[in-house]
């Protein structure tokens, strides 16, 4: 997961850098042209070239019916909602229901402040696109360094849970918010861009977290859900930033920024009732698996 996360991190990393100087060398129309091309050429690669990976289990029927193109949408949507119905421990399920609420709200907060940084920068400091591409390219460049090899090392080498990560990076991610509140100077924008390295445990702790709460057979499902969670989110916190930040500029510009603050502390809480959870559930199980043991060397 930290590895698709930091994939992700790379493409981005590399286009914030050079969106700016792009735009300004050859202007908006040719900039979206150059987009445009990308993302046709991603399609025709994943279309014509990417192979799927097939499970053993799998009968020909089930493959045939999975690449028919003609399945309609809403079968596709029953199937990703077909998660909250099947048969499934209800610890798990309550735990998958409370990551996924946990990852809604985070995805909703932080994509709304994202779509107005822009005009927060340019308000607060003067920015124009190559400076605020610089910001981003290298926010974007320590947090995928940070999920590609730290986020692995701490998670594999020093046995730290996902939960307890992405406690982490919530956390990281409320000190880079409060800093860009009282931002006042372009130093102290890029000195948000460390506490900004650990943005991407998040995603990438509560990804890992849910796949555990689900069997193997259902990860497809699990992703095309969170991919509508992040689609649903994104429209929505564009409407209402959008909207109200705008109405916020006659008293405090930093106004919304410091509403998407107090809101990750809802993610905040219920992360540290999953890492409570799993610790109690680790230590009821430990105790089962103990007194197994005794009775069968007694």
């Amino acid at each position: 997961m930290a590895a698709f996360e930091g994939s992700i991190g790379l493409g981005t990393t590399f286009g914030y850098a050079v969106s700016g100087l792009l735009r300004e060398a050859v202007g908006y129309a040719y900039v979206f042209l150059i987009l445009m091309i990308l993302h046709i050429s991603a399609f025709v690669y994943i279309l014509f070239f990417t192979k799927e990976i097939i499970q053993n289990d799998a009968s020909a029927n089930e493959i045939e019916s999975n690449r028919n193109w003609l399945k309609s949408i809403c079968g596709r949507f029953f199937d990703v909602i077909s998660l909250f119905t099947a048969p499934r421990n209800p610890h798990k399920f309550r735990l998958l229901i409370i990551v996924l609420a946990a990852f809604s709200i985070e995805l909703l907060a932080y994509s709304g402040v994202s779509d107005i940084l822009y005009s927060y920068f340019r308000l607060r400091l003067g920015w124009g696109d190559k400076e605020y591409g610089w910001f981003d390219g290298l926010g974007s460049g320590f947090n995928t360094l940070a999920v590609l090899a730290l986020y692995p090392y701490l998670h594999h080498s020093r046995n730290i849970s996902n939960a307890t990560l992405t406690i982490f990076g919530t956390v990281s991610k409320m000190i880079f918010l409060l800093i860009l509140v009282f931002v006042w100077a372009d130093w102290l924008a890029y000195l948000a861009t460390i506490p900004s390295a650990f943005n991407r445990f998040i995603s990438t702790g509560m990804r890992s977290l849910s796949t555990f709460y689900v069997t193997d057979s259902e990860q497809g499902k699990l992703f095309s859900l969170i991919a509508l969670i992040e689609g649903v989110t994104g429209i929505i916190a564009s409407l209402i930033f959008n909207g109200l930040y705008p109405l916020t500029l006659n008293f405090f510009s930093g106004t919304m920024i410091i509403a998407v603050l107090v809101a990750f502390f809802i993610p905040l809480v219920l992360m540290i009732y999953v890492k409570r959870t799993e610790n109690k559930l680790e230590e009821s199980n430990s105790s089962s698996h103990i007194s197994e043991n005794v009775i069968e060397n007694s």
